[in-house]
């Protein structure tokens, strides 16, 4: 039976196709439902838990959660909505609209109507809308750097990085505002102008999406263009001295987003992903999707999932999705645990060996750094007790690997490395 203890629910939108899910402890799998047959979709929020909105290449689209009807709120003069952002002003919530050729517009009535809030900013580009912990509202940019409001978009004022595309933003755990850039990440102090270039050791300039995970490491999102953008997934523990590139290689990730403890990253055609231990590893939740060219993620307070994959613009669809989550507080303890895996580094064989805590189902798997399983242990019920199982692995390369076991509606995992 499925928990129906609160979760946060994702929204997960691409070109044409919308996918949703119920809580990812309910393992479901992806479910249809429809979107307007226009173009692209490139943002996606649902407000107070019964309004859903979508951004697309023509304008804002707004529904009743429980209504089947789409109805257009927004012109189409403002081009592209690139992102819907919920903040919070000194007079109440408003939500903030990232236009093409409008600016940024904002909505105080839950989406029904959309007014420019433009003061300082005009019509520019604007990728994207972003609230720090102080309550100061960012904009980025396409070549014109970042701006910034205090008094609830009344009035922007220019922030620093001009002629910068900017295309997202995070907070790290001491204060610094960190941007995503497509000549890599820069940080400021917050209250300042003053933006200092962290991408020296950064092994993609052109990045896509930034996050800071629940441990304080920051997570940069790399674009695939080529041999001067490779794409991959890049992390730091220390504001961007030093970078690790953590999988999806050769892979464009587009957004990244946090779900309760675990990190969410949507790729092109790439499907989705998910890390537990904060973007050190990562493994694909995307199950029956067909279409897998992921553009934006969105996390709502609800435990519902909702994924929007790029293809033809007649066939707008949508489905939900399930997968197994890590046990966190005031939950049931995982019914499972792993001991050790061995030897480490290994060359022809490991054994794993782990403790089955109450008779469940145990599925056992081995997934590569881009999160894709390589090999299927076990798949079986388990009586309480010690076991352990010896796999080949021989047949894999060379490189980081995670031994990942579920149970129920919890997982355990234990990254081992393969050299020869």
């Amino acid at each position: 039976m499925c928990s129906l203890s609160y979760k946060p629910a994702i929204l997960i939108a691409s070109a044409f196709f919308f996918y949703f899910s119920f809580p990812l402890h309910c393992q479901q799998d992806w479910q249809n439902l429809t979107i307007p047959p226009s173009q692209q979709v490139h943002a996606l929020l649902e407000s107070d838990g019964d309004v859903q909105l979508i951004g697309m290449g023509d304008g804002i689209y707004r529904r009743m959660k429980e209504s089947t009807a789409w109805q257009k709120v927004s012109a189409a003069d403002g081009g592209t909505i690139h992102s819907l952002t919920a903040i919070h002003t000194p007079t109440g919530k408003v939500i903030a609209a990232a236009t093409q050729s409008n600016g940024v517009l904002v909505s105080k009535d839950n989406g029904i109507t959309w007014l420019p809030a433009n003061y300082g900013i005009g019509t520019m580009n604007i990728t994207t809308v972003w609230q720090s912990s102080d309550g100061t509202v960012y904009a980025g940019t396409i070549m014109g750097g970042v701006y910034k409001t205090t008094d609830g978009t009344k009035s922007w004022t220019p922030a620093g990085l001009e002629g910068e595309h900017i295309t997202g933003f995070a907070e790290t755990k001491d204060g610094y505002i960190a941007a995503s850039t497509y000549r890599g990440v820069f940080l400021a102090r917050r209250g300042t102008t003053q933006w200092n270039n962290v991408s020296q050791t950064l092994g993609n300039k052109v990045i896509e999406c930034i996050l800071r995970t629940n441990d304080g490491a920051l997570l940069a999102g790399g674009y695939n263009v080529g041999p001067c953008a490779p794409g991959g997934m890049f992390r730091s523990s220390d504001n961007g001295e030093t970078w690790t590139k953590v999988g999806f290689e050769g892979q464009h990730v587009k957004a990244l987003t946090r779900l309760g403890s675990s990190v969410l990253a949507a790729t092109w055609c790439g499907g989705v992903f998910r890390s537990e231990d904060n973007g050190l590893h990562w493994y694909n939740i995307s199950g029956s999707m067909k279409e897998t060219c992921i553009n934006t993620l969105s996390v709502t307070g609800e435990g519902t999932v909702y994924a929007g994959c790029y293809g033809a613009s007649n066939t707008n669809t949508a489905y939900t999705f399930g997968a197994p989550q890590l046990a966190s507080a005031g939950e049931e303890p995982s019914a499972v645990s792993i001991n050790d895996v061995y030897p480490n580094p290994a060359t022809s064989d490991i054994t794993v060996r782990f403790t089955v805590k109450s008779a469940s189902r145990i599925i056992i798997r081995i997934v590569n750094n881009l999160g894709n399983e390589v090999a299927l242990l076990a798949s079986k019920q388990y009586a309480s007790g010690e076991y352990s199982i010896t796999h080949g692995v021989s047949q894999l390369e060379n490189g980081m690997y995670t031994v990942r076991i579920t149970s129920n509606s919890t997982a355990e995992t234990m990254p081992f490395i393969i050299v020869k």
